[in-house]
């Protein structure tokens, strides 16, 4: 992972905790990230508009991961692994983690002031692995497309904000940070998923197979590609109207509107 970051004076002097958790979350998945003074804004910006509700589900799903399985126990660092779910400091941190353990989702096995030894119930993995209704679980959205670093921002500043603009929760690998039974991993969201977002830019085998997947289903799928590769799109999809965009702001926009055009009418 290659990391840089060049400061401006409006960052000089003050804290940046969500700054602190966008690299946190690039370093361990592996991906590359770049701040710069055109960027860093946003970036922060992505890791504070996280919901309560979203960093409960993140820190279940790591303790499921680190911990690696029922019965298994992962020892959260408290200072140091409350990036992680975009928590602001790891008071944050221990608040999920105490609310978690009353709720019965997670075992508390030692706490201690600078960390939790602890595991996941069978009611916590129930929550990360629910049951899922025929249609998917509502409100979820799988998202489909190339890992490729040069669109990155096409996802953090186009797709993921225009699916929370809509209210719906998206769910995408890139967010994810775990190697572990990817394949398996992916084919479970999209089972979980009430629709997916399939964005063909890069022209990626996997989200052609993704798509095809959740079309079997039943699942509504909206496709999307960047203007300048529709023409390399399979003929197979080519008939389907696509969410066709420019840079990720466009992006965003359109693909909001899509989704309100096809997906929260049928909510």
């Amino acid at each position: 992972m290659t990391f840089q970051l060049e400061v401006d004076r409006d960052m000089r002097g003050q804290r940046h905790p969500y700054l602190s958790a966008a690299t946190r979350k690039a370093n361990d998945s592996g991906h590359r990230l770049v701040l710069g003074t055109d960027n860093w804004r946003e970036v922060e910006e992505e890791q504070r508009a996280i919901r309560v509700t979203e960093k409960l589900s993140q820190l279940l799903r790591l303790v499921a991961e680190r911990s690696g399985g029922l019965g298994s126990v992962w020892k959260v660092d408290v200072n140091r692994d409350y990036p992680l779910i975009a928590a602001q400091h790891s008071g944050e941190l221990r608040i999920y983690l105490e609310y978690l353990a009353e709720k019965g989702f997670l075992i508390p096995i030692t706490k201690q002031p600078d960390g939790w030894c602890c595991a996941l119930s069978v009611p916590g993995w129930q929550e990360i692995e629910p049951i899922p209704a025929i249609g998917g679980i509502p409100g979820r959205c799988f998202v489909a497309m190339s890992f490729d670093d040069s669109l990155d921002d096409a996802y953090r500043l186009g797709i993921k904000p225009a699916i929370l603009d809509c209210q719906f929760d998206p769910v995408c690998l890139k967010d994810i940070s775990t190697n572990a039974g990817i394949t398996d991993r992916i084919l479970s969201e999209i089972r979980l998923a009430q629709f997916v977002v399939a964005d063909f830019t890069g022209q990626r085998g996997g989200v052609y197979f993704e798509s095809g997947f959740a079309r079997g289903l039943g699942r509504e799928v909206i496709w999307s590609c960047r203007k300048d590769e529709l023409h390399l799109v399979h003929f197979d999809i080519k008939h389907f109207g696509h969410v066709l965009w420019d840079d990720p702001p466009d992006l965003r926009r359109r693909l909001a509107e899509s989704i309100r055009a096809n997906i929260i009418p049928k909510r």
